[in-house]
Parts: structure tokens; sequence; C-alpha cells
């Protein structure tokens, strides 16, 4: 199968905030993901970086283009999506 989401040893720094480093996976085509965690945990880091974010190292590969609209591409849309449209 090929990845749809390929993430590997991404590193994510905040000025003023200690980084976190070293994520590693995969989604491939056909699979369901959740992010889950605590509050303050990194899952809307995590997101964004899916959604078009640079990382502070590290490679996020995904199939097609970052940005709403873009044929295959990738976005983001937060927890109270009709304060974002």
């Amino acid at each position: 199968m090929v990845d749809l989401v390929l993430a590997k040893d991404l590193t994510v720094g905040y000025q003023g905030r200690p980084q976190w480093s070293g994520a590693n996976f995969q989604v491939l085509h056909g699979e369901f993901a959740a992010v889950i965690g605590p509050n303050g945990s990194g899952k809307s880091t995590l997101i964004r970086l899916l959604a078009g974010r640079r990382p502070t190292g590290g490679v996020v590969r995904r199939q097609g283009a970052a940005g709403l609209g873009r044929p295959g591409g990738t976005a983001l849309i937060m927890q109270h999506p009709e304060t974002q449209v």
C-alpha cells in the first residue's frame, strides 16, 4: 500500500517552551487514525504539521499539497468549525 501520510523524526519547538521530538508514524490508504491525549500533549501541533506547518526538524510527507481546495490536499478544521468558515 501507498502512504497517505508519513512522518519521520519530527521535532517541534515553540519559543519559551520545551520541544518534543522523535515522532514517527505512517497512515496508509484505507486506514483510520485518531489523535488523542490530554490537554497540552501536542495534538493540535501534530495536526498543524499534517496540514502544512513546517516542523522544526524531520519530515512530513503527504499525498497532495497542503492547502484547502487543492486537489488531493490536506487542511485543518479545528474543534469549532463554524467559527473558521
